[in-house]
């Protein structure tokens, strides 16, 4: 699946609306849905796909800097 900017910046507003009106659940490990891990998470990498990052394996690139991403 390919994320554009818009789409990132677009999911990262929608998120943030949801945030302020529903809020993240309490969950287990292994349970599914939001908690504020996982939204933190999703928000933290939808901005990254905002600023153009690129990516090599398990690795992001922005600005010339490698992070590591945990699925």
């Amino acid at each position: 699946m390919t994320i554009t900017k818009t789409d990132a910046l677009n999911l990262i507003d929608a998120l943030n609306e949801w945030y302020e009106i529903v809020e993240p659940k309490e969950l287990e490990n292994n349970e599914i849905g939001l908690n504020i891990e996982r939204y933190e998470s999703l928000i933290f990498k939808l901005h990254l796909i905002a600023e153009n990052m690129k990516k090599e394996g398990n690795k992001i690139i922005v600005n010339n800097k490698g992070l590591n991403l945990n699925d």
